[in-house]
């Protein structure tokens, strides 16, 4: 197996468990609703920061990084709009709905700034700072889902 199959492999297994997790039956209401997507793009958001160190770190390739970092943009994007119609009642709910769907725009910004910088586009951040955003937004995406965790 070459390396580009094995990251290839990881990054599909990785995704797997996050489509796994949306499928956990509804429990914890609204909070656990949130819960479970920020879950779930967390594990988006690591998989694209694997593509994109593995892409820096020159071992894969502008295809494989690019579609991985498209597949992890396209969960964040979703589950942005997931959150945005579930209903709240609650001030706790509306509070953790906002902070939810910032943290999803934030990881989903890292991640145009990803693509960006593996297509040289002009005027893309450079390697370390996409790393270090992407770092910041998986941390902190996955801090609230274990907030959140704690509140249902």
């Amino acid at each position: 197996m070459t390396r580009d199959t094995r990251w290839i492999a990881m990054a599909g297994l990785v995704l797997l468990a996050g489509c796994l997790a949306g499928c956990v039956p509804t429990e914890g209401g609204t909070l656990g609703d949130l819960t479970r997507t920020a879950q779930s793009a967390t594990s988006g958001l690591q998989s694209a920061r694997l593509a994109f160190e593995s892409w820096a770190d020159g071992r894969s390739t502008y295809a494989v990084a690019d579609t991985a970092l498209s597949d992890s943009l396209t969960e964040l994007t979703g589950a942005q709009s997931s959150v945005e119609e579930i209903d709240v009642t609650t001030g706790t709910e509306r509070r953790s709905r906002a902070e939810a769907i910032g943290e999803l725009a934030a990881g989903a910004s890292a991640i145009v700034s990803a693509r960006e910088t593996i297509a040289h586009t002009a005027g893309a951040p450079a390697e370390a700072a996409v790393r270090s955003a992407l770092k910041a937004s998986a941390g902190r995406l996955q801090r609230l889902s274990t907030t959140l965790g704690r509140l249902w």
